[in-house]
């Protein structure tokens, strides 16, 4: 019996697979490839404002799921999706999301349908969007 709507089988993946940790004087821009399905993102970089890119073929990011989290107060954590295709805070078509760097302990969960990245907030934080 369906009940109208078609299920992902690659939801499958979606195990805490393992930490990747941005050490305080870290990478600025870290490029996220499919393959990190799973991967929890904790950032600690102090140096400067760490840019986590999705990938960039919106389509890799069907069923795929990413967590980011934030272990820092000095430099803003920013997650880059391709254009018009992140939906965050209250935006349907964001590009990218900011969030603050006084915010340790927040993050979010971004899941991929082929189409879209969809954010999930953890803390009671807004993200700043930009489209």
């Amino acid at each position: 019996m369906s009940v109208g709507v078609t299920r992902n089988t690659a939801v499958s993946e979606w195990n805490l697979r393992g930490l990747s940790v941005n050490p305080a004087a870290g990478t600025n821009t870290i490029n996220i490839v499919p393959s990190d399905s799973g991967i929890m993102f904790i950032n600690k970089n102090t140096s400067a404002n760490t840019n986590y890119v999705l990938p960039t073929t919106i389509a890799d990011g069907d069923g795929k799921m990413f967590w980011f989290l934030n272990a820092q107060t000095s430099k803003d954590m920013i997650i880059t999706a391709p254009a018009n295709t992140l939906v965050a805070d209250n935006a349907v078509t964001a590009n990218s999301v900011n969030m603050a760097a006084n915010t340790v302990g927040y993050g979010a969960i971004i899941v991929g349908d082929g189409s879209k990245y969809y954010l999930f907030e953890l803390g009671a934080l807004a993200w700043a969007t930009t489209t």
